[in-house]
């Protein structure tokens, strides 16, 4: 499928039908595998949109380490019934060596203590402006499955009406239930007894232990980011939200806690 019609596709009303057929068809074939432990030990990076997963993720190929797979049908199946049994099938099906997926950030507390997570730790003001930025872009989808399947679920409300509609009032209240979210994540972590903290300042420094810990080496040659050239600037986070009850929390934790700490 070339690029043009992939994203008429994208923008249109059959992009509802196509993504929801996948996800079932995925059910499918995830559901009917073996949820028996798999000889293949997979870390998580499971901090939420727009904490670098997208970089960490492009550092090996695909065979070792994947950002975001099965998208649609992990959020619309994968926190519902059998958790820990669609967890386990899910990951025999992938086989892989490192997932990235932000939307993992919403289950936590479900995830089995038997696995390795990591949870990248973003300052909040810089974490909420690159979230309003990237999707206030997503704008034009025919359907957007992460606003109706995590931030809808997350937050109780829509993040994209509220960007668009752009009511300062609203987006104020966002902001603060942004915050409110981010620090709720931390501090699920903190009571989870394998999940460790990286801090996004130290990316390279986690993307090398990765590699030492999964006998892989980073390609950094071929490393990707989302460019970043759009700001969303219908509201100041900076002047909505301080840092203090971050700066106090990530202060608290302990150093075991921490997989690198530089």
């Amino acid at each position: 499928m070339n690029n043009s019609l992939s994203k008429r596709l994208v923008q249109s009303k059959l992009h509802k039908p196509i993504k929801l057929i996948g996800a079932w068809w995925n059910k499918l074939i995830i559901e009917n595998g073996s949820n028996a432990e798999g000889s293949v030990k997979t870390i998580y990076v499971i901090s939420p949109y727009k904490t670098g997963t997208t970089y960490i993720a492009s550092l090996w190929g695909e065979q070792y380490a994947k950002h975001e797979p099965y998208h649609m049908y992990s959020l619309k199946y994968l926190n519902k019934r059998n958790f820990t049994k669609n967890f386990q099938q899910r990951q025999n099906k992938l086989n892989i060596r490192i997932e990235c997926s932000g939307f993992l950030s919403a289950c936590i507390e479900k995830l089995p203590v038997s696995t390795q997570y990591i949870f990248i730790l973003r300052p909040p003001i810089s974490w909420i402006q690159s979230v309003l930025n990237h999707f206030f872009l997503l704008k034009d989808l025919g359907y957007n499955y992460i606003d109706e399947y995590y931030w809808k679920k997350e937050l109780g409300y829509s993040l994209q009406n509220i960007l668009l509609e752009a009511n300062q009032v609203d987006l104020e209240i966002m902001i603060k239930d942004l915050y409110r979210i981010y620090l709720k994540y931390i501090h699920q972590c903190l009571r989870h007894p394998t999940v460790k903290f990286v801090e996004m300042k130290d990316l390279d420094d986690f993307a090398k232990k990765l590699g030492e810990e999964i006998n892989v080496t980073p390609n950094f040659q071929k490393s990707w980011k989302r460019p970043s050239k759009f700001r969303y600037d219908k509201v100041d986070v900076k002047n909505i939200i301080n840092e203090d009850a971050y700066n106090e929390l990530i202060g608290s934790i302990p150093k075991e806690k921490y997989y690198l700490k530089t």
